[in-house]
């Protein structure tokens, strides 16, 4: 009768409880289970209660310091500095989240639309609780925020990483050895960090998303898998001596032997060529996949396009090599007017300096809202400003009245005809790979990846639409579906 009450006495187990989270009472008699599992119960609830109150005080914590934040430079704008109440744009939906919803929208095509072809070159976007943000495809502001003051618009904080302009132009000098010719993504732009690693990646654990925990399962296997393939290709050369390298031209013996070479403060971490090799392997698959989708399904759609490329793909030899492939003058226009007309990425945000209004300057001056004309804007500090890629490469003021066309014909020798102004990017006067020392690393791969898929797929097969019910989502990158299911049927006729 002692034991039995010893057993079942609540202090022993709340103890037993905090011990061993009740996954196993080994201590109580068979015949008083039932108490045990009682109690694992509720103590199972009250650790769920515990959860989910941490939760929702981080929850309420972040909403009031965001609150906080958006009301501070709603009144700091308003008490002082440059205003952009002049700037011409849509009128807010909403006083919550302005023009967001339609911005950002994957139906938000003719919202885009709209700016490119009602406003020139500026449009004032109301964000959050009407803070007020710009949608720029002007070609000297682009210029301006891309290459003559790229230090006053940094990449936006929603990227997560850490890295300022100048630690970002280290980087580039480290890695310029093996990327001739190329210019590096962005490793990381500017961000607020909130406790370590662990404790952030713990905090996203208790969000209730699946496509946030499929997220952390892609970003661990991919840093896993990148490591493993680093180690491995330094254990060879810790075995066999640089020499195992000399006559390796991949990309990740490239990297270590730039890396050996270097000068010691040139040189890279263990993390950073993880970091490095990641961003070089995984950089760019969707958007490159997603491009390819993109000029099938034009080609399918334009069938005398397609007709004409083959033609004069048929006239070469099977098995081209690069500089055959670059002579092609329709395959290079076909490839340039499909990024230019349906490029990837369609506004990359930036985040203007902090401290410091700027100064935007224009090609064409707009007309504000009060009248006068416009050549510059005094841009407030802190303001987020859209780089419209897809707007300035559908930009008629440059492109001309076709330029809502599919038109290859008006590319000749990588330029495009009639087109004057120079735009600041780094690939046939568009802004798809964007511009600056912060344009898109893999430009002249996708450009051959593209031409070589072609070129072989062509030969081989013709291709015809299977559904008028393809609808593109907008997205970075776009993705096509059916139906709102992802999907993009075509018909594939093999040609004998």
């Amino acid at each position: 009768m002692t034991r039995c009450q010893n057993s079942c006495d609540p202090r022993k187990l709340i103890l037993a409880f905090s011990h061993r989270c009740w996954r196993r009472v080994h201590y109580i008699p068979r015949d008083h289970q039932v108490i045990g599992i009682y109690v694992q119960n509720v103590g199972m609830r009250w650790m769920a209660l515990d959860l989910q109150m941490l939760l929702l005080s981080i929850v309420q914590y972040g909403l009031v310091l965001w609150l906080s934040y958006v009301i501070w430079n709603a009144l700091r704008r308003l008490c002082g500095g440059p205003s952009l109440n002049n700037i011409p744009g849509p009128p807010p939906e909403s006083f919550l989240a302005g023009n967001l919803a339609r911005l950002h929208g994957p139906d938000s095509w003719d919202f885009h639309k709209t700016l490119e072809e009602d406003f020139n070159g500026v449009v004032k976007i109301h964000g959050l609780l009407r803070d007020l943000q710009l949608y720029v495809f002007d070609p000297t502001a682009l210029h301006s925020i891309l290459v003559k003051d790229q230090n006053l618009y940094e990449e936006s904080s929603i990227f997560l990483s850490e890295d300022s302009i100048d630690q970002y132009a280290q980087s580039l000098k480290k890695t310029s050895p093996i990327l001739k010719l190329a210019v590096f993504l962005p490793i990381a732009p500017l961000a607020s960090k909130i406790g370590s690693p662990s404790f952030r990646r713990f905090l996203l654990s208790l969000i209730p998303s699946k496509t946030l925990a499929a997220l952390r399962r892609i970003v661990t296997v991919m840093d896993r898998k990148t490591a493993a393939l680093v180690h491995v290709k330094s254990q060879q050369i810790r075995q066999h001596g640089a020499e195992a390298m000399e006559n390796s031209n991949d990309i990740m013996s490239l990297l270590l032997k730039s890396n050996r070479t270097a000068e010691a403060d040139m040189k890279f971490m263990d993390a950073e060529l993880v970091a490095q090799t990641s961003m070089i392997v995984h950089a760019g698959m969707d958007t490159t996949s997603s491009a390819l989708n993109r000029i099938i399904h034009t080609l399918a759609v334009h069938s005398d396009v397609q007709a004409k490329l083959r033609a004069e793909i048929m006239k070469t030899r099977e098995t081209l090599n690069h500089d055959e492939l670059m002579e092609l003058p329709y395959l290079d226009g076909v490839v340039r007017e499909t990024l230019r007309f349906v490029c990837g990425a369609r506004y990359p945000p930036r985040h203007s300096d902090d401290q410091n209004d700027c100064v935007l300057p224009l090609s064409t001056p707009i007309t504000g809202t009060d009248g006068r004309h416009l050549d510059t804007i005094a841009v407030p500090k802190g303001t987020d400003v859209y780089i419209a890629i897809a707007a300035a490469n559908h930009n008629k003021a440059i492109w001309g009245p076709d330029a809502l066309e599919f038109k290859p014909e008006r590319w000749r020798n990588g330029r495009a005809e009639g087109v004057t102004v120079r735009m600041s990017g780094v690939y046939g006067n568009t802004m798809t790979f964007v511009g600056g020392s912060r344009s898109c690393i893999g430009f002249k791969f996708v450009q051959l990846e593209l031409k070589v898929v072609l070129s072989v797929l062509l030969r081989c097969y013709r291709f015809s639409v299977a559904s008028d019910r393809i609808r593109w989502k907008m997205g970075s990158p776009a993705s096509p579906t059916v139906d709102n299911r992802p999907l993009l049927p075509i018909v594939v006729h093999r040609i004998e």
